[in-house]
């Protein structure tokens, strides 16, 4: 039998994870636009890389579940 509420804190861990990058994107927006500085938007690749990587993880987790 699952364990329902172990698998609630699992998909929440990964969903942080995701959630955090989505995060750092706006800061970066952010920053550019204050900054009127366009060569902040290069940080960005390895922000949408670990967004990415993160998106796989919990993909491939929620494969294993069923």
């Amino acid at each position: 039998m699952k364990d329902y509420a172990q698998l609630y804190d699992d998909e929440l861990d990964y969903e942080r994870d995701i959630e955090t990058g989505l995060e750092q994107l706006c800061e970066l927006r952010l920053k550019m636009y204050r900054e009127k500085d366009t060569d902040i938007l290069k940080e960005i690749t390895p922000v949408l890389n670990a967004i990415i990587h993160d998106a796989e993880r919990y993909r491939d987790w929620i494969q294993a579940q069923n």
